[in-house]
């Protein structure tokens, strides 16, 4: 009788709650929704390399925002409506932004020093050096994001000092605003090379956004 006494007032053990499945197998981890579409995003990256050895730049111009204004902004959404965000996503996230964004500076390089539509202080050799200066700090950066990735956290959830940077990661107009406009204007900026009607007013209308971005990434 004690003993089934102390059964019945002894506390039963709860059972521990079972692991997503792309915790739970590789397979199922790097075939998440968000990081197949990060592998289409390295397919346009590609692509945007053919159109551009072929002269196409309508062609780089959609594949380029198509990657990073759509696709970026949402396998970050897909994954957390889905329960599926992954240190491999954020890894695969931050490293198709830079081929992307590298990718695109030295199509538009390429494209600018031929061109006769730039002036000749965008055809500046030691502007394009600081350019070049600017995405190595760059990526060092992203090291550090994934550093703190694997560290258990996400570079987003940081309290930064900047008003602007706070206003950036931690609201949908800051984030998407300033994402997006940066990234319109540097697609603006490679049809601008090629003399594109329009495409520098649409790099005047950007420039704002893309000054404040980079000021969130400094």
């Amino acid at each position: 009788l004690q003993c089934e006494a102390r059964a019945m007032i002894s506390p039963t053990p709860k059972a521990s709650p079972s692991l997503p499945a792309h915790y739970q197998s590789l397979v199922h981890n790097v075939t998440t929704v968000p990081n197949l579409m990060g592998y289409f995003r390295a397919l346009l990256i590609a692509g945007m390399l053919v159109a551009h050895a072929q002269g196409n730049a309508a062609m780089v111009f959609t594949a380029y925002m198509l990657n990073l204004n759509v696709l970026d902004n949402l396998d970050g959404i897909v994954a957390r409506k889905l329960g599926q965000c992954t240190s491999l996503g954020r890894v695969l996230d931050i490293g198709l932004d830079v081929c992307s964004e590298g990718l695109l500076l030295c199509c538009t390089y390429a494209a600018l020093s031929g061109s006769q539509y730039a002036p000749p202080l965008m055809q500046n050799v030691l502007l394009w050096a600081c350019i070049a200066l600017d995405r190595c700090s760059y990526v060092v950066g992203c090291f550090g994001c994934i550093a703190i990735t694997f560290s258990g956290s996400s570079w987003k959830t940081v309290k930064y000092p900047c008003p602007i940077t706070r206003w950036y990661y931690e609201t949908n107009l800051g984030g998407y605003g300033l994402y997006t406009g940066y990234h319109t204007f540097l697609a603006a900026l490679y049809l601008f090379a090629h003399g594109a009607l329009g495409s520098g007013w649409l790099c005047a209308i950007c420039a704002p956004m893309f000054l404040l971005r980079r000021w969130t990434g400094l």
